[in-house]
């Protein structure tokens, strides 16, 4: 909570580099393959892309914090059998990567509310996860969309330029 009240309360300098994000997300999804939510639920993860470079400049450890905390909460929401798909795709120098899962959904009366701090349904959050990834995206002059129905899923899209985080 402490950390998490840190992360939240500072401004996010970034640590610019490039990157492959195409093996990056492969580092994340690898790493969840042994989550307790996708084992025990018999879920998986599929991850699809369009060829191509998908080289950007970004603070690695910034994004990592996005994605872990997009899949995590993919992984919190899944069902018996769930499915969490991540798929990428560029545009017009802009990089679209989507975290979609066909768990529960979130509730049309929290979904204006999701990025808001200490907003949570969990029992043990904290509220600030999803807070967090916003201005982390922000900080890269992103932005991040949801969509989302009761019992349909969710999608997060995080849209990042190719080029530049800060001042870009």
């Amino acid at each position: 909570l402490i950390g998490d009240m840190l992360d939240f309360s500072k401004d996010q300098e970034l640590n610019l580099e490039t990157f492959d994000i195409v093996s990056f997300l492969h580092e994340i999804t690898d790493s969840f393959k042994t989550n307790k939510n996708i084992t025990e639920k018999k879920a998986v993860i599929k991850f699809k892309f369009d060829r191509g470079n998908y080289k950007i400049e970004a603070d690695k450890e910034k994004l990592r914090r996005v994605f872990n905390n997009l899949v995590n909460n993919a992984c919190d929401a899944l069902k018996e059998k769930g499915q969490i798909e991540i798929s990428l795709s560029k545009r017009n120098g802009i990089i679209a990567i989507k975290v979609k899962d066909n768990g529960e959904g979130i509730p049309e009366s929290r979904r204006d509310e999701i990025f808001e701090p200490f907003v949570t349904s969990k029992k043990n959050g904290t509220g600030l996860g999803l807070s967090i990834v916003q201005r982390i995206v922000s900080s890269h002059k992103g932005k991040i969309f949801v969509a989302s129905g009761e019992n349909e899923g969710t999608e997060f899209t995080v849209e990042l330029p190719e080029k530049g985080g800060n001042d870009g």
